[in-house]
């Protein structure tokens, strides 16, 4: 099944990637989400398809993180360092 433009999906975050995004998979296709934590189960909207990445945007929070706040915290300051070194 192929992504499409402006599609809703059901993702779980697996880990951040240079420049603080978070990545996931949908029917193995690889899909960053900004500002997403590893854990996090989201609903999301296909923003931007450009192989071999797609991009979507945060549609729906539908968990929570199964990392504790201070890991959140952790993970959220190590991607704002990345982000920042790109500068």
């Amino acid at each position: 099944m192929n992504l499409r433009l402006g599609d809703i999906y059901e993702i779980t975050i697996e880990k951040l990637i240079y420049g603080g995004d978070g990545l996931g998979r949908v029917n193995q296709q690889t899909v960053f989400v900004p500002f997403a934590a590893p854990g996090d189960r989201l609903r999301v909207r296909v923003t931007k398809l450009e192989r071999p990445k797609t991009v979507a945007a945060h549609a729906m929070l539908i968990g929570p993180p199964q990392a504790s706040p201070r890991d959140f915290c952790f993970t959220m300051h190590r991607a704002l360092l990345c982000s920042e070194a790109k500068m």
